[in-house]
Formats: structure tokens, C-alpha cells, sequence
């Protein structure tokens, strides 16, 4: 299990069920003994060895993913709070029919022994290393477009997240080429990539690079030095759909976070659709992708809180989530190609973009905004309209106050746009 302590134990196993609740060890005795648990990890290992006083956590699948795949490793980890780095002790992830074979032994009445060893410096301070390139910008080289991708998992790690790491490079790679070959001009604003161990990567990078604002916040604090108008973070963008039976989804900025890149991402996906995108090797399929509200579960979550537009490319469903299954056979050459496409078309676009084109973006945006108070608007009338009777005249009211709410911010983004093309008028 990840974030592990190194250790040495030999111990008898009990069997504790999922492991996640106090039921699950009620009448147990798992002091200093081995648990087999079906649980997350960590969150077997906080109960078991944290609060019951157990030596270790085994810990196997036991969904219906494991039953078409027994022999499929998840990956789990301990992540241990502050206060509970010193007491983490280690733990093992089993494939199901190994745990199953454990379970029914322990069931049977037999003592059961298990001898575990972890070696290794364990959780301790240490330094993370984050891969940056960037291509600088000419007539605004301060305003930053940023990729990014983070580089860490366990192995098996094919779409999570060797291919958005790929995909990155590969862009990066690909816009340097054509500028050195003078078949692109040099961007007028600055493309920045990132490569970054997930979250906690991030988190130490952004608070070595406090210029690593959004533009609000960048005019609100001091308007002084860069600031980075976007962000694209790629996180399982090569998934073979058909295999998978899987989707591309491309999540939006909150609307706390206002910015023109959803309304360029959409207009990006859908010139890609079009465009029928086949490479050797790759699948046959449609082009499968929904552009969707809000979500977090990646890096793009630090980039928002700095106020920077971010948009995550991921994949949903992926049976090979943190498994052994996420392997390169899952990855699909075309999916690959489709989302760098989005990606480096959508912020090379706005690393070029004119004034006459920023007027129609506006516009761009303001449309966008009046998709999403209908959308929003449409939830809130289906959320009322299963309830009954009585219960939806005393929520009416604070349904007013949503859509009233929503209005009024989605319609500052008109007003905005009005005030934007007067200006560029006169």
C-alpha cells in the first residue's frame, strides 16, 4: 500500500469484512495481528492499526470489477495525516483471488500466518522534482497558457497518467519543431508545461511561484509581472473507448473561476469531431465526449484556487482506475491524438489571440453563459418537480433565490460583453 512504513512482522490474520467500520471489528481481537479487509487501504489501515492496534492491513478487491477479473491488483494508499506519520505502520494489496483464497482458509478455522516485510526509507521529508519547459511568448511574453500532466503511480500507470504526460510532451515537442521550422510564427503569449507529481507536486510548486496567478486575482493583488490566462491539465486522456467502454470529459472552470476557456474547448472538441481524426493502429469508433459542470480529483483544483481557468481532460467510466489493468493495450492512438488537439488548439489559440478575435470570444463567452443558467435552471425545475406537493411550495422559495442567483451571475458575463463591444466601437 502506498505510504507505507517500513517494517517487519509476523502475525496471525483475522478477517474484519470491508474494515471501514467500527461494526467490522466488533468482538475482534486484531491487537498486533495482520487484518484482511475488502476496504480502501488506507482507510482500513486509520481504523485497524491506528485505533484497534493491528500490526498491518491486507486489503484485495472485491467489486464487480474483481469478479470479471480476478486476478486485477488495486493500487491503494495510506495517505496518513500529520499527526499520524510516527504511528503508520505498512500494508499489502492482494488481487481478489488471493484474498479470497486467505478468507476462506481463515474461514475454515485455521490459524493463519502471515510473515510481511517492507523495506525502505518510509514517509519522510523529501524533495519533488517538477519538469517545466516553456516557449516564450513575443508581444506578451508576462500572459502564461499552461499544460499540465503529473507524472506519478504505481505501476501499471498506461492512461494514469503516462498519456497525459505523452500528450504534453508531444505538444510541446510538436509546437517547438514547427516554430524552429518557421511553419508556426513564435507564440505572442507564453506556453508553459508542467510535469508535476499529482497534488502535492503541484501544491510545492505553486507555493514556490507565487506569479502563478489568474488574471482577477493577478489585477486585484498587483498587476505587476505574469500571470497565466489558462490551463489544460490532461489526466487519462488516452483511453481506448471502445475497450473501456469510456468517454472523454472535458470538466469545466466553476463559475467562481470565470474565464473564456470552456467556451474555446467546447468550440475546440467539436471542430475535432469533426474533423474524423484516424491514425494507424488506432480505433475505428465515433468520437465520444461531453463537456461537463464542475469536478474536482486532479490537479486542476490547485490551479482554480489561484484564480487561473482550468479545464481537466479526463475519461469516465475506466474499469482500470488504479489497477494492474491500466496497461498500454488500454491506450488508443486516435484518443491520444483527439486530445491534444483540444488542447493545443484550444490555448494556442488564445496565446495568438487578436483584438478583432477577442470580440467574438467575448461573444463566445457570453453564449456560454446563457447554456449554463439554462442548464441550470432546467436542474433546478427537475429537482423540484419530484417532489410532493408540500414539500416543493416550501422550496420554492429558495429555488427563486437559486435561479435568481444563477441569473445574476451568468448575467454579468452579458453585460460585460455589451460593455466589451461598445468600447470596441467607438
Amino acid at each position: 500500500v502506498t505510504y507505507s512504513n517500513a517494517g517487519d512482522v509476523t502475525a496471525e490474520l483475522v478477517d474484519v469484512g470491508d474494515g471501514t467500520s467500527d461494526a467490522d471489528y466488533a468482538k475482534k481481537d486484531v491487537k498486533g495481528k495482520f487484518v484482511l479487509a475488502t476496504g480502501y487501504g488506507g482507510a482500513v489501515h486509520r481504523l485497524a492499526v491506528l485505533k484497534y492496534g493491528a500490526a498491518a492491513v491486507v486489503c484485495y478487491l472485491a467489486d464487480e470489477r474483481a469478479a470479471e477479473h480476478p486476478d486485477m491488483l488495486q493500487y491503494t494508499g495510506m495517505w496518513p495525516k500529520p499527526d499520524e506519520l510516527e504511528r503508520t505502520t505498512f500494508g499489502f494489496n492482494l488481487t481478489n483471488r488471493q484474498g479470497v483464497r486467505l478468507k476462506e482458509l481463515v474461514a475454515s478455522g485455521q490459524k493463519v500466518v502471515l510473515h510481511g516485510k517492507v523495506e525502505g526509507p518510509g514517509l519522510e521529508h523529501y524533495v519533488m522534482s517538477v519538469v517545466v519547459a516553456v516557449i516564450d511568448g513575443t508581444t506578451h511574453p508576462e500572459q502564461e497558457l499552461l499544460f499540465s500532466a503529473h507524472l506519478d503511480h504505481p505501476k501499471e500507470s498506461a492512461n494514469d497518467n503516462a498519456s497525459g504526460s505523452a500528450a504534453i510532451l508531444d505538444i510541446a515537442r510538436g509546437l517547438r519543431k514547427l516554430i524552429d521550422d518557421e511553419r508556426l510564427p513564435a507564440p505572442q503569449r507564453t506556453l508553459r508545461f508542467l510535469w508535476v507529481p499529482e497534488w502535492n507536486g503541484t501544491m510545492a510548486y505553486l507555493d514556490g511561484h507565487e506569479e502563478v496567478v489568474g488574471p482577477t486575482r493577478w489585477a486585484s493583488e498587483s498587476g505587476e509581472g505574469s500571470y497565466v490566462l489558462a490551463n489544460a491539465n490532461l489526466d487519462m486522456v488516452g483511453e481506448n473507448t471502445e475497450l473501456l467502454h469510456s468517454r472523454l470529459i472535458l470538466t469545466k472552470s466553476p463559475l467562481a473561476v470565470p474565464g473564456a476557456l470552456d467556451a474555446v474547448i467546447g468550440d475546440m472538441a467539436r471542430m475535432v469531431d469533426a474533423l474524423d481524426v484516424r491514425t494507424p493502429r488506432g480505433s475505428r469508433g465515433t468520437f465520444n465526449w461531453r463537456q461537463t459542470p464542475f469536478s474536482g480529483g486532479s490537479d486542476h483544483m490547485m490551479f482554480l484556487d489561484r484564480g487561473i481557468p482550468s479545464v481537466m481532460f479526463s475519461h469516465d467510466p475506466d474499469y482500470t482506475h488504479h489497477t494492474s489493468e491500466d496497461t498500454p493495450d488500454k491506450v488508443d492512438p486516435v484518443e491520444l491524438e483527439r486530445c491534444e488537439l483540444i488542447a493545443a488548439g484550444a490555448l494556442w489559440y488564445l496565446a495568438n489571440v487578436s483584438e478583432r478575435e477577442s470580440l467574438d470570444l467575448a461573444w463566445a463567452v457570453a453564449a456560454d453563459a446563457y447554456a449554463r443558467f439554462d442548464a441550470g435552471a432546467s436542474a433546478i425545475r427537475a429537482r423540484l418537480a419530484v417532489l410532493a406537493p408540500e414539500a416543493r411550495a416550501t422550496q420554492a422559495a429558495d429555488a427563486d433565490l437559486e435561479l435568481s442567483t444563477l441569473g445574476a451571475v451568468l448575467g454579468n458575463a452579458f453585460d460585460d460583453v455589451q460593455r466589451y463591444d461598445t468600447n470596441a466601437a467607438d
